[in-house]
């Protein structure tokens, strides 16, 4: 199961930087990078959010979360076809069954902290008016999905119905 402590490094390392430099963009002692790879200590929320930045990912892929969550998914998957290949008697299916209702139940949790992480990621970085929602959308598009959101925001500037009064 990835941490913190592993997602940072992964991430330091891909990224081509030394701890040192890590810590020089986040203002903090190289010690600090340093206990935190090891799981000594672990950074606060706005660490997080900056980490993400800097890396250009989500908190909760710092914060290993997305990677647990496709455990989950590959153990679910994995349980499913036991279940149909094997045709197990009643008492095996029984805790087959078990297995999957914790595994929904625990991944529908992880769905909810993934999602508010995010949410309060965008809402520091971007603020809540329609321009800074504007602006989250559209950074989570691709440049495909960007060009499509111009086109339609372009069709609607020229409806009537969706234009200012001019003064």
């Amino acid at each position: 199961m990835a941490n913190v402590a592993t997602q940072l490094k992964k991430f330091r390392l891909n990224a081509k930087m030394t701890q040192k430099e890590l810590a020089s963009q986040l203002n903090v002692s190289q010690n600090a990078i340093f206990n935190w790879e090891n799981g000594k200590r672990e950074p606060n929320l706005e660490t997080i959010e900056k980490l993400a930045d800097i890396f250009d990912t989500f908190p909760s892929q710092i914060l290993g979360w997305d990677e647990e969550y496709e455990e989950g998914e590959r153990e679910f998957d994995k349980i499913l076809d036991k279940l149909i290949r094997e045709s197990p008697g009643q008492a095996e299916t029984s805790k087959i069954i078990h297995r999957l209702e914790e595994l929904i139940s625990s991944q529908n949790e992880l769905e909810n902290k993934i999602a508010t992480v995010h949410q309060n990621y965008y809402k520091n970085k971007y603020g809540e008016s329609n321009s800074d929602k504007i602006n989250m959308l559209f950074d989570l598009l691709n440049e495909k999905g960007q060009d499509k959101a111009i086109e339609q925001l372009e069709l609607l500037t020229k409806i009537p119905e969706y234009q200012r009064e001019e003064e």
